[in-house]
């Protein structure tokens, strides 16, 4: 029987144990303490830092475990680099993944191919300095993922509350400073097998609006010309390439500008938001089984064929509380529809901030943008989702 290590045991791994449990693996989960649902289908579980490759790796030799991963995040990465590169396990390597993890390191490494935003070190001292730049721009902590430690900066009001709040997430002693690209923001997935770049599956976003744009939900595909497909598809491989990127699926965050695709960020690990589930629909393959197999060496050609389209959206409440109610009126009767809550009645939900906050989500799908859009609208008027101060 195999041995897979999965790192993390929320929300975004669940479906990934599941499967590795369906698909007869023995199932390893690394986590940090805490009540996270994935952890009742494990076999075996660590409680140790994720982000503590040492701890992580010593584990990993004493389990000889077959093959590790994530997904839905970046926090585990390193993690994931340094074991594949000590135990000569398939996936990124320890060098490739502090570039992915890295905002500043990765635009460092990008080649000149590849179209990005003009950015500089900023280096966190009692009297920081900010580069000239004209409004808006982006100040990024350049080791945080989800959307934290992100801010779009409108004007010089609000420099000093984003600067406090990369200092509460960062580790690192500099944060990024980046031009803002005015343009449309799309995500892209893709797969690297043995130095060869597989697929590459661009897809529209929901964005919601606040300090910094966070994903809500995702589109697939991307409408767009051919001209447009062959420049993204162009732009992500230089970026794969720059990074050595190898042996895992992909996700990146494009904007368009002008017909002209800029790589925002690229991260070897698979997208969250149910991009997953999405990505599942638009192959026609189950993207976890996907994943599990390529941590194991092992991939089978996809004819990319577009059969449906799909949509998710993640769950979300404007105010922190407790969860009194949570239903889908007349659930049944809908069709091609998938609603996952993430909490129970009782719990504590936070105000939507990042993508961490999200409750739970929809995946619609059919055979048209039009008749998916609709059918998306009629299931989000029929949740309810009641939030109190107390039971």
């Amino acid at each position: 029987m195999k041995k897979i290590m999965i790192l993390g045991a929320g929300v975004y791994q669940v479906p990934l144990i599941k499967k590795a449990k369906e698909l007869g693996f023995y199932v390893i989960v690394s986590t940090i303490r805490g009540d996270y649902p994935g952890l009742k289908f494990a076999d075996k579980i660590y409680y140790a830092d994720t982000k503590d490759y040492e701890s992580i790796l010593k584990i990993a030799k004493e389990e000889k475990i077959d093959g590790i991963l994530t997904t839905g995040t970046d926090v585990a990465m390193i993690s994931v680099g340094k074991v594949n590169q000590e135990m000569h396990l398939n996936g990124i390597t320890f060098d490739t993944a502090t570039k992915c993890t890295d905002k500043l390191r990765m635009k460092e490494m990008f080649s000149s191919e590849v179209n990005h935003s003009k950015f500089e070190k900023v280096k966190i001292t009692d009297n920081i300095v900010l580069p000239d730049y004209d409004y808006p721009y982006m100040l990024k902590a350049v080791d945080s993922s989800g959307s934290r430690g992100i801010f779009k900066i409108a004007n010089e009001s609000e420099v000093e509350n984003a600067i406090d709040s990369i200092r509460k997430v960062t580790k690192k002693d500099y944060f990024l400073c980046e031009e803002f690209i005015e343009g449309h923001e799309i995500g892209c997935e893709a797969l690297v097998y043995n130095g060869e770049v597989k697929f590459i599956v661009p897809h529209d976003k929901i964005v919601y609006h606040s300090n910094s744009d966070v994903p809500l939900g995702h589109i697939f595909p991307y409408s767009c010309s051919e001209n447009e497909l062959n420049e993204i598809q162009n732009q992500m491989t230089f970026a794969i390439n720059s990074l050595g990127i190898n042996n895992c699926v992909v996700n990146a965050d494009i904007i368009i500008s002008n017909e002209k695709p800029y790589i925002i960020e690229i991260g070897a690990r698979a997208g969250a938001t149910g991009i997953p589930e999405l990505m599942s629909i638009y192959l026609g393959v189950n993207y976890y089984e996907l994943m599990l197999n390529l941590c194991l060496g092992k991939y089978d050609e996809i004819e990319l064929s577009q059969k449906k389209v799909a949509i998710s959206k993640l769950l979300h409440v404007e105010k922190t509380g407790i969860l009194l109610e949570q239903y889908v009126n007349n659930y049944d009767d809908f069709t091609n529809v998938n609603v996952d809550f993430d909490y129970n009645i009782g719990d504590r939900v936070d105000k939507f901030v990042t993508g961490q906050d999200r409750i739970g989500q929809i995946v619609v799908y059919g055979d048209s943008l039009e008749e998916v859009s609709k059918k998306l609208s009629q299931v989000e008027k029929s949740i309810v989702l009641k939030i109190g101060e107390s039971l």
